[in-house]
């Protein structure tokens, strides 16, 4: 694996997580 795609792969799974974060306090705040 080289070092580009690790660092896609990190992106990808932070945007996720942020992604996440973002939905769970929409939904509280939509609550």
């Amino acid at each position: 694996m080289t070092m580009a795609s690790k660092l896609r792969e990190q992106a990808l799974k932070c945007d996720a997580a942020k992604s996440m974060e973002m939905g769970r306090l929409f939904h509280r705040t939509a609550l």
